[in-house]
Formats: structure tokens, sequence, C-alpha cells
């Protein structure tokens, strides 16, 4: 049914024209999914828009939900990229009444209640704004409500996360900037800073978006624990941290920026996993990415043990000599962290099936007095060689210890 006609009667001030729209407005009279204010908004009509706001407030359409999606006007204004619709509404808005009570924690005023306002799919309006990649609107949401926590949608994704994944840099930017506490979680474990680091390689973004969505995410949390999560979390797939992503993709101020503001690195209580990732950026020959590692993990412990370490990887007899004879004692150093609990150099040594330096370390080991027994659930050395398939490294193991 083409209601222009009546629009244009209505607007000039026809009364029956009027009185027919008000009998249609909601929708209820010929069964439709969705409002005059529906419909008008989706086409992005501004004149038709503004009228119905100012003659039909008394039918709240505003905030009514179509039947079939659960979408506000603003929604399908939104979807439309319909700007100056998407302004009308936003400022109609603020005129909405104020309630006593709030179902919300902690509770919100009906202006960002309708903001926050979530379709069939959980997406709000910020949602699908950021899904039209619309700079604009998306400017126009987030300055309107900051507060915004930017929830999932049911296939988990944050505004922040969309946006970041889509390979908006000037929308993330801005974004972070404004919003005071956004979530930026993804779907599956991932995050907006995943997202983010994924698109650095492909020139989309630049490093500073990496710490612009750190500092977002600092402020979205109510404690040092929970922002430290952030750092942790791992995608259900590629199981990668932010961390190992930035590694894997040899992002070197990336690395080192999760390296200083990672709470728990910051403490130096945060080992699990990085010597592996040292021996990972040490196969892709990505020496910077290694010098910052090394230097994360030996915080705390002897300055010689990563050095050790990375010279019994390399295979480098005259460097791994010279260690032993300078500081005999870094042989007794032993992991107390995830991956490698317990395990001492000669593990690496086993490890890496170095069977022609097996004798120095256990002749060092005798002279310092080494105590060749193992905690309990730690794996000895001849079993590291075992699991491994060093069977030379194996025999020459069985004959010293």
């Amino acid at each position: 049914m083409d209601l222009d006609p009546v629009f244009a009667a209505a607007i000039a001030g026809d009364a029956d024209a009027l009185a027919k729209l008000d009998m249609i407005a909601d929708g209820a009279l010929h069964n439709n999914d969705k409002t005059i204010l529906h419909k008008e908004s989706e086409k992005g009509n501004i004149k038709h828009v503004r009228f119905i706001l100012d003659k039909f407030k008394h039918k709240k359409l505003l905030v009514k939900l179509s039947t079939r999606r659960s979408h506000t006007a603003l929604h399908l204004a939104v979807q439309g990229k319909h700007t100056e619709v998407v302004k009308a509404l936003i400022e109609e808005a603020r005129n909405l009444p104020s309630s006593t009570s709030s179902s919300a924690n902690p509770p919100i005023s009906p202006f960002q209640a309708f903001l926050r306002e979530v379709d069939h799919d959980k997406d709000t309006a910020l949602h699908a704004a950021v899904y039209a990649g619309h700079f604009e609107i998306v400017m126009l949401l987030v300055k309107a409500d900051p507060d915004d926590p930017h929830t999932k949608n049911t296939k988990g994704k944050t505004p922040m996360y969309i946006a970041a994944k889509g390979g908006y840099q000037k929308m993330v930017k801005k974004m972070c900037e404004t919003c005071t506490a956004p979530s930026l979680d993804g779907p599956g474990g991932s995050t907006a800073l995943h997202a983010a680091i994924k698109k650095l390689r492909k020139g989309k973004f630049k490093n500073d978006v990496i710490t612009m969505l750190v500092d977002a995410a600092e402020r979205s949390s109510s404690s040092n624990t929970s922002f430290e999560a952030i750092f942790n979390k791992t995608h259900h797939k590629t199981n990668h941290t932010v961390l190992e992503l930035a590694v894997e993709r040899n992002h070197v101020e990336v690395v080192e920026m999760i390296l200083q503001r990672d709470p728990a690195y910051g403490r130096g209580i945060k080992k699990n996993g990085l010597m592996l990732l040292i021996y990972k950026a040490m196969d892709m020959e990505f020496s910077a990415i290694v010098k910052l590692l090394s230097k994360a993990y030996q915080a705390g412990i002897h300055d010689g043990v990563v050095t050790l370490i990375i010279a019994i990887k390399r295979r480098d007899h005259d460097e791994i000599t010279r260690l032993l004879k300078d500081a005999p004692l870094l042989v007794n150093f032993a992991e107390n962290y995830i991956e490698d609990e317990g395990w001492t150099p000669l593990h690496y040594v086993a490890y890496n099936g170095l069977v022609s330096i097996v004798n120095a370390f256990v002749e060092v080991q005798r002279d310092v007095k080494h105590e060749f027994v193992y905690p309990d659930m730690v794996a000895t050395p001849f079993h590291v060689a075992a699991e491994y398939g060093h069977t030379a490294t194996m025999i020459r193991l069985l004959q010293l210890c």
C-alpha cells in the first residue's frame, strides 16, 4: 500500500488523511509486522519520520518492536544507512519519559535502554552500524551513549570485535577514544585484539590501534585481574593468545607492548609458554622477538639460563662449554611453569637430542652435587628423549645416569 499520497495530504493539513494514518500507525489494523515509523525509517524518508514523531507521540511508536525480527525503527534506519533519520530518532529518544525503576544493573535511563535495545539476533543499533561500516552513524551512536558496555550478539560478537574484524581502523580508534568501557570480546574466545593483530600484516591497521584497544580493555576492567584476562584469552580453533599471535606474525612492537602491559609479565610471574615461544621465534628467525621474549623469561632468574637454553637449541657447543665453565650452577635451574614444570637444562639437551653434550652436562651436575631425582609427575630427561625419539641420547643418558 502506497502511503505517500496519504502522508502528503496529512502533512498539508487534511484531517481525514491524518485520521487514516492514525488508524494504521501501529500496524495492528492490517496485521502488519511493522509500524509506519518502522516503514518510513527503513525507506529513509526523513520528512515522513519527523511528521510521525510529531503527530503520533501517543502511539509510542519509537519504542515499538517489529513482530518478526524485534527491530526498532532505529535498527532499520541504521541498516539502511539513513543518517538523517538516525539523528532524528536519537534526538526524539532523548525525550522518552523517565521510569522509576530499571531492571539493568546498574540502572540505565530510558534513552540508554532505547539505544541498547536488541533485535532477534541480539544486535543493537550499534552492531548494525558497525556491520554496515558506516562511520558517521557509528559515531552518532557511541557519542549518544558512550557508556554502552558493548554486549555480544548471538554470534558472540561485540561492536568493537566486528569493527576490528572488518579492518575499520578509523572506526576502532574513535570507538576506543569515545567509549568508556567497551567489551573487546569475540566468538570462541577470540577478542578484538586478536582480530586487529591479524589486520596488521595486511596494512589495514597500524600498531597504535593495538595500543588503543589495550587502553580500552584496561578502562573496561574493574580490577587488575580482569584486565589481565584479556591477554590470556585464546581462540578455540588456533588456541592462540594475543602474544602468541603477535609472535607468529613477527609484530615486534606489539610483542614488546604486550610484555610491558600484561600485569603478570610486569610482576615477573608469568613465564608459562614463553620458552616454547622463544623456540618458535628462533625457528622462524625472528631475532628481535627472541630477544624480547628472552628478557621477559629471565626476569627474576639467573641471566645465563635463557642464554644456555638457546645455545642448546642452536647446538652451539662452544657457547654451551663456556657457560658451563663460567657458571656451572646454571645446571641446577628448574622450571616452575606450566608447560615444562621441573625441567632443567639437561631436559632441554634431551628435548633437542644433543647427545654430544650429554657427558658435559652430567659431569657438571655431579660436580655441583645436583640431585638426579625429579618431583612426581615431572618427566626425567630420559623420558623426554624417549618422547621425542632421540634414541642415541636415551642410550647415553642410561649409560651415565
